[in-house]
């Protein structure tokens, strides 16, 4: 009963904020100063999916609520903070929590420190879709690290160090990502780059799924790491996001099958898309293809392809549509998480979604 109050009271409480953003959100984003900044993002979603647990994969859950702020007290140092209400919750994204809580320090001109939680570097693929991307759901990893980051003329990597969710036997205390990139906005390829995890056990997707449920706090047989790769094209209105993610190796079986055998989840994802006007308002149309391979027990489709739209009607304000169909594996395809066995299905679904996106 206390835990309705609860969400009642939050979810009020959204709709106040809503209202208020929506008075507000013609006008330009306050609060800013050199030692200060913050913004915020609200995001409304109308789906309709055919399969169940879809949303997971959304890339912001329905109705959600971000406030960054970023704070630098010191000229070399700041403090960056991404705070989430989250309508939708999940075993790894609750209904409020810190998305992101860290300290930064510049140690030169070319390179800081981070200590505190963060998204990755590993696996993060940009995309212009209501929903992520199947190689970003395979391989983003939200961490409390320690690490740092190193940019020269075109030249960009990031190292960091964490404590996994899941246990599993290593001879290393602490796992680690390495990301190493070069972006040239001048180019036809204007960012390329490769990133790898010691341990890609502990993305979000292999945490929870809506497959065999997820490795969150269970013991690994084998410590399985992963790789990323990723290329963002674009020539005047055109542009394409390429992306890779693939665990390293083959689990255990006992940990993650496909047909009987350790699975090595993978995925390809490629979006194209032609940014254009209509009466003086940016508009970008997108096509993509996307494919897994050996995913059948986090129950990622076998192939998706769709379209979208965005529509830029003002730079506060973003309508974005998307439609694509999901074609599952082969009703004779079985794969395991643990102790749970997920079976293939052979069927065709098609999902849309409506997103709207007000900043403030």
């Amino acid at each position: 009963m206390q835990n309705t109050k609860n969400r009642r009271l939050l979810q009020i409480a959204a709709i106040i904020l809503l209202i208020f953003l929506v008075s507000n959100v013609l006008a330009e984003p306050s609060l800013t100063s050199p030692f200060f900044s913050y913004n915020g993002v609200t995001y409304l979603n109308v789906t309709h999916s055919g399969l169940h647990g879809e949303k997971y994969l959304l890339n912001k859950q329905l109705s959600t609520v971000q406030i960054s702020l970023d704070l630098r007290p010191v000229p070399w140092g700041k403090f960056h903070s991404l705070f989430i209400y989250n309508r939708t919750p999940t075993p790894v994204a609750p209904t409020l929590y810190f998305d992101e809580a860290y300290f930064e320090f510049s140690t030169t001109a070319t390179s800081t420190l981070v200590v505190g939680k963060k998204w990755l570097g590993f696996s993060a693929n940009k995309t212009d879709l209501i929903y992520k991307p199947l190689t970003k759901a395979l391989g983003q990893t939200n961490e409390t690290v320690v690490g740092g980051s190193f940019a020269l003329d075109k030249v960009y990597s990031q190292l960091t160090f964490f404590q996994p969710h899941s246990k599993m036997t290593s001879i290393l205390p602490l796992q680690y990502s390495f990301n190493l990139g070069v972006k040239d906005d001048s180019s036809l390829v204007s960012d390329v780059g490769i990133g790898y995890i010691s341990s890609i056990a502990d993305s979000s997707l292999l945490q929870y799924n809506s497959g065999f449920g997820g490795f969150l706090n269970h013991r690994l047989q084998n410590q399985i790491g992963g790789i990323a790769l990723y290329a963002n094209l674009k020539y005047k209105p055109f542009s394409s996001y390429l992306s890779a993610t693939s665990a390293e190796r083959n689990f255990s079986k006992q940990d993650l099958s496909y047909q009987n055998h350790g699975a090595q989840p993978s995925a390809l994802s490629i979006q194209s898309s032609y940014d254009f006007k209509v009466k003086h308002t940016p508009l970008k149309f997108i096509i993509f293809y996307e494919e897994s391979f050996q995913a059948l027990a986090l129950l990622l489709p076998k192939r998706r392809a769709g379209t979208g739209l965005n529509i830029y009607v003002h730079k506060n304000v973003d309508f974005q549509f998307q439609i694509f169909k999901d074609y599952s594996y082969a009703d004779n395809i079985q794969a395991t998480g643990l102790t749970k066995k997920v079976t293939g299905s052979s069927t065709i679904r098609t999902t849309g979604a409506f997103q709207l996106v007000f900043r403030f």
